[in-house]
């Protein structure tokens, strides 16, 4: 049957805001994610020069983009990312089409624990994605493992990066051009990154906000 109290629960504010303007303006609470930080840190492989790009190929995580940014500046690129659970499969041929094998290197998905290698010895992160993350995983993973992500200022990136901090938010490919030709990552420390992650987004803070939240719950609250 309907659920009486369907209360709802986005992965960030943004989440939230873009679920409620959805279904009629309801009340929605959110939580982040957490991610495990014992797994996810730097491994003390030295980091190159090579930039990242680590997600599904599909459109929304702007796969396209990072190429077309890597070959108009000439900088070399790395693409990581599963190639099945994908709405449109001619979309990952097209981009790893693009790949030179050199300056632009396609590969497809790897295990977690070659994420953490990935993450550990680029030199940052563009997650250039072209709709509203809910969260954005791989950017908290990312800045955990001492690599700075360059993402789209919408969705939750925009929660989870501290501008010129932790990571940079740009509105479009212009503003990522310019931070990539002036190498504004070297000025990112990698321990205030890491610092941010383990005060914010650890499993501890996960387990703790979604027990406070079914504790209210439990005595009564509705929303």
């Amino acid at each position: 049957p309907p659920a009486q109290h369907p209360m709802w629960v986005g992965l960030s504010k943004a989440h939230a805001e873009e679920m409620s303007r959805a279904w009629g303006h309801v009340v929605v609470r959110h939580v982040y994610n957490g991610i495990d930080t014992e797994f996810y840190k730097q491994n003390g492989k030295p980091r190159g020069q090579r930039f990242l790009a680590l997600a599904r190929y599909t459109p929304e995580k702007g796969f396209m983009e990072a190429v077309q940014l890597a070959q108009r500046l000439r900088v070399p690129l790395d693409l990581y990312g599963d190639t099945e659970i994908v709405g449109d499969p001619n979309y990952p041929r097209r981009v790893m089409a693009m790949a030179d094998g050199l300056l632009l290197r396609a590969n497809p998905g790897v295990s977690r624990e070659m994420t953490v290698d990935l993450l550990s010895t680029h030199k940052a992160l563009l997650h250039l994605h072209q709709w509203n993350e809910p969260l954005g995983l791989v950017v908290l993973e990312a800045m955990a493992c001492g690599c700075p992500p360059l993402a789209s200022k919408r969705g939750g990136p925009v929660e989870t990066i501290r501008q010129g901090e932790t990571g940079f938010l740009v509105e479009d490919l212009a503003e990522a051009e310019e931070l990539i030709k002036r190498d504004a990552f070297k000025d990112i420390n990698p321990e205030v990154m890491r610092r941010h992650v383990e005060d914010n987004f650890s499993l501890k803070r996960f387990v703790d906000a979604w027990e406070n939240l079914l504790q209210e719950v439990a005595q009564g609250a509705r929303w």
